[in-house]
């Protein structure tokens, strides 16, 4: 039977971005996508030999999901342009390597899979899906299987027909019953709700599909609880829209046949396409400096690829051997082991997915690692031994994503809270535009993996990674980093997710009404000036309505394939041109917030109504914190929409939440480095920074200066800041592009020291190739030597902010770092909770918030040491949206 393979491209051009630092070729030209996805594509095909190869990709068109859902996805961020812009490269690869690319506008790339997948079953042929997107599970059958990417790019793991159920307790099927009630949050699906994962999963096990569930919601005499069968009939109404969204279509257009693919990575024109954007690792062995070779069907003559090029290309990969493996049956045979055994120490923790058995549990030391087995677990002591006696360690314990693992065992009783390494963090800072490389992608970057790498030789691994992490880490003068900031974080982080925030679940459900009835007045408003009805989530209704209906002004509105943009960038160029504008604006914010918070708040509630973030440190390259499940960083504060859904996080009964936010701080951070005298005597005579300023480029009395004087100050104050030029400055502050520039060089008249701190930033960043914060903490910049002018610029702008806005992120990572140390001193009740851009959320007991608040802002403002103090803003109340 012939095999075809189909590859989920964007899903593995995502896993390239996040997975390999920013690679550059010879020309500047980032290419780190482009050689993710040829590295793994080549793996599978030395390994798999298919007879046909397929990859399908998105569209940026709207598709009919976006049509029939306004929020489909819109939660998504948008990437940076470096990996967009990098989709026609690897499309090329793809196409020079006899791969044809997919893709069809109206349609999403698991429409295209889906459909090939029938053809190709039809026509006699087996089919296997490359992807990371569980939705493809439901295309699995006979002689279809579905293969993930793991956290790397070249690791896989394989579901079939017969694993399907095993593995996730669910059939083909009711994988889209599942998510139907369930929802999905990367898909801004809110699913039926109160029904939740646990609930889908339990009505699913007990009916067997959707339709038996609502048939039992109907049945009064039904087992089901009162509190589903309610959800369940409430819900009805949307199931078939959810229905349609997440049911993978299988009749979309093709514009290709299936057939054989000859696969020809020895081609002259593949090898030349490696060579030209430095793909060395990547080309055969034997052709590494001939001009090409004769092409073949097959890849049984390459090799598979080494490690990455570019940063890591010259780097020597590092030979550990297979540790000897003991077990440990009782608590006494693991302190023996400890005490035997001095040093530093790799632990390995592992869980199957959906089970609740206890985790698989390792410890590595030098060529020995020990299995902690089942009988351990079982003995009423080991959690609290495990626990001291590791605890005892502290400083020796070597994990990958420590805080994972920290979660993981706490499930299970057995809670850490301190470590000495943790490899993805230092990773990270080696290359902070790798986000969370995963252990898998750093033992092909730096070691000569076994060819069975099992759970004893990933304890060896880690402490071979922990020594070559080490020793780079001093080369480049990152150790401090680590061990003052990031390592000491990771207790602090653990502790806040444990923690969680109370949500009112009574005001968020009156939220989900007022917000309905908000979306859907303002839908009806927008149908009556354009004078009929219509989509205003779909971009191509709404340019039919603004550019043909209404005949608004199309000058300067970019145009793509499908019509004029109506991005919020676009729309910002009609503003005050038609009433239609702003309410298309509070639409959108209406509409997104109700479905990326209003909704799926209550289903991420634990039973004490808390909400548990994820906190990111290996994410941002500034070093910045970010969070997610939910995403508690991007709800807006200025906005009406926005405070009401803070308000919707509470302190329980006699309790309150006290917010500490540091003011301007990057402004003042801005002073500190520059050593601009002028900024910083503002700050040190506790002026108003944005009324000074504007005093001094107009050169008036501060009683003089004008609400519009004072505004212009300080859009300008803040876009030197991100290297904003006066374009984006007149966008900003409302003026022509002529006062913009008139604007910058007034101010830059006023603060001469902060313009020669910033170019000589650029000048840095040019020559070293990195910048750095105060601190030390390190991002590298390739893309100044792009050959592409847009990219340089891009680059320097990133120059300018990094250092000011990372100095402020390892400023507030200090704060985290000494509160948890000094909280509890002062109370034992009061805990630090969340982390919100330059805003810590504290909750206290009522009878604690005035006596307390002064010394959490005497902490926070004298950690910096700056030459510029620092100001930190306190106020408390029952909701964080309504705080004095």
């Amino acid at each position: 039977m012939p095999r075809l393979f189909i590859l989920d491209a964007n899903a593995l051009l995502h896993r390239a971005w996040h997975a390999l630092p920013p690679l550059t070729a010879p020309d500047g030209t980032i290419v780190n996508c482009v050689y993710g996805i040829l590295m793994a594509t080549l793996t599978l095909i030395k390994r798999e030999q298919p007879d046909a190869f397929v990859a399908c990709w998105d569209t940026p068109e709207p598709t009919f999901r976006h049509e029939a859902f306004a929020a489909y996805k819109a939660q998504r961020e948008k990437q940076a342009d470096e990996l967009y812009a990098q989709i026609p490269l690897a499309q090329e690869g793809l196409r020079l390597l006899g791969i044809p690319s997919l893709e069809q506008p109206g349609f999403e790339a698991d429409d295209l899979i889906g459909t090939l997948t029938k053809t190709a079953q039809a026509a006699g042929w087996s089919v296997t899906i490359l992807t990371g997107d569980r939705d493809l599970l439901q295309m699995i059958g006979p002689d279809v299987s579905v293969q993930f990417f793991r956290k790397g790019i070249t690791q896989m793991d394989e579901v079939t027909q017969d694993t399907i159920r095993p593995l996730f307790g669910l059939t083909p099927s009711q994988v889209i019953d599942y998510k139907i009630m369930r929802g999905d949050t990367s898909d801004n699906i809110p699913g039926i709700k109160g029904i939740g994962e646990k609930g889908a999963k339990e009505l699913i096990d007990r009916y067997g599909d959707i339709d038996s569930i609502m048939n039992a919601a109907k049945d009064d005499a039904s087992t089901m609880t009162n509190r589903q069968r309610t959800s369940l009939l409430e819900g009805e109404k949307d199931l078939e829209q959810w229905r349609s969204l997440v049911t993978i279509r299988c009749n979309a257009p093709l514009p290709w046949e299936l057939a054989p693919t000859p696969l020809t990575p020895l081609d002259e024109t593949f090898i030349g396409f490696l060579k030209q954007y430095g793909f060395k690792s990547l080309l055969p062995k034997g052709v590494e400096s001939g001009s090409g070779a004769s092409a073949v069907k097959h890849s049984a003559n390459i090799t598979a690829p080494a490690s990455p090029v570019g940063i890591s290309e010259s780097r020597e990969q590092i030979t550990f051997d297979e540790p000897s493996v003991q077990e440990a049956k009782t608590c006494k045979e693991l302190t023996a082991w400890l005490d035997a055994h001095s040093g530093i120490i790799s632990i390995v923790a592992s869980v199957s997915e959906g089970t609740m058995f206890a985790p698989e549990l390792w410890f590595g030391s030098k060529k020995e690692a020990l299995h902690l087995t089942a009988e351990i677990w079982r003995e009423k002591s080991f959690t609290a031994v495990c626990s001291a006696a590791l605890q005892a360690r502290a400083k020796d314990l070597v994990f990958h994503a420590a805080k994972d693992s920290f979660h993981m065992l706490a499930r299970h009783g057995l809670v850490l809270r301190e470590l000495g390494f943790d490899t993805q963090v230092a990773a990270y800072l080696l290359e902070s535009n790798t986000a969370e490389p995963s252990f898998e992608d750093l033992t092909i970057k730096y070691l000569k993996p076994p060819s069975d790498f099992s759970q004893a030789s990933m304890t060896s691994a880690l402490l071979a990674l922990h020594q070559q992490l080490t020793k780079e880490l001093k080369e480049k003068g990152l150790e401090s980093v680590l061990t003052r900031f990031e390592i000491p974080l990771i207790p602090v982080l653990f502790d806040m997710e444990t923690e969680g925030i109370k949500i009112d679940l009574t005001f968020l459900a009156k939220l989900d009404h007022e917000f309905a009835t908000e979306v859907h007045s303002l839908e009806k408003k927008m149908h009556e000036l354009a004078g009929h009805a219509f989509n205003p989530a779909s971009p191509l209704q709404l340019a039919q309505v603004l550019f043909q209906d209404l005949k608004l002004s199309s000058e300067g509105i970019k145009k793509g394939k499908t019509g004029f943009s109506t991005a919020a960038s676009e729309l910002e160029k009609l503003r005050g041109q038609h009433p239609m504008i702003e309410l298309i604006e509070a639409y959108r914010e209406a509409a997104k917030l109700l479905s990326t918070y209003v909704q799926p708040l209550p289903k991420l509630a634990d039973t004490s109504d808390r909400v548990h973030t994820t906190f990111h440190q290996a994410l941002a390259s500034t070093g910045r914190l970010s969070s997610t499940d939910p995403n508690l960083q991007n709800i807006p504060i200025r906005t009406e929409y926005g405070r009401r859904i803070r308000s919707a996080f509470v302190a329980p009964k006699r309790r309150v939440l006290l917010s500490c936010d540091y003011a301007q701080i990057e402004l003042r951070i801005a002073a500190a480095l520059s050593k601009d005298e002028a900024l910083a005597q503002a700050f040190l005579e506790g002026q108003d920074i944005h009324r000074t300023t504007a005093a001094a480029m107009w050169s008036i009395p501060l009683e003089q200066v004008t609400t519009d004087q004072r505004r212009a100050a300080k859009a300008v104050n803040f876009g030197v800041l991100y290297g904003q030029g006066a374009f984006g400055l007149s966008s900003a502050a409302g003026v022509s592009h002529a006062e913009a520039k008139d604007f910058i060089a007034r101010y830059f008249s006023v603060y001469a020291s902060l313009r020669g701190y910033l170019d000589g930033v650029k000048e840095f960043a040019r020559t070293h190739g990195y910048v750095e914060t105060l601190f030390g903490r390190r991002r590298p910049m390739p893309e100044m030597f792009s050959s592409m002018p847009m990219i340089r610029a891009q680059a320097e702008r990133m120059a300018i902010n990094m250092p000011i806005q990372g100095t402020a992120a390892d400023i507030l990572k200090l704060a985290m770092i000494r509160l948890a140390e000094e909280l509890p001193k002062l109370s034992k009740t009061a805990r630090m909770i969340l982390q919100v851009h330059d805003e810590l959320i504290f909750e206290i007991d009522e009878n604690e918030v005035e006596a307390l608040m002064p010394k959490i802002q005497d902490v926070m403002q004298n950690v910096g040491d700056l030459d510029v103090p620092l100001l930190v803003e306190a106020k408390y109340g029952r909701s964080w949206g309504e705080m004095e």
